[in-house]
């Protein structure tokens, strides 16, 4: 119930991204801790399989760097996490 407008307001926000004419890729991070860089990270499309996790704040920072020279995950919604 408290998250509701939360949420609502997420999906018109994807919604708008989605329906535009730019180059796009929606990253979602799962729970952002200070922690150092992991080397490997876990990228899923399927929230179905998403178990829970965090992710540091350097692991999600060089993912979306990345995607300025890379189309793999163009107009996608990754999740990303341990």
């Amino acid at each position: 119930m408290l998250l509701r407008n939360v949420y609502a307001d997420k999906d018109r926000q994807e919604a708008i991204i989605k329906g535009s004419d730019m180059d796009w890729t929606i990253v979602r991070p799962s729970v952002l801790n200070n922690k150092a860089r992991h080397n490997t990270i876990q990228t899923l499309t399927d929230l179905n399989q998403f178990r829970g996790g965090s992710i540091s704040r350097e692991n999600v920072a060089t993912f979306v760097l990345d995607q300025v020279t890379t189309d793999r995950w163009l107009h996608k919604l990754p999740l990303i996490t341990w």
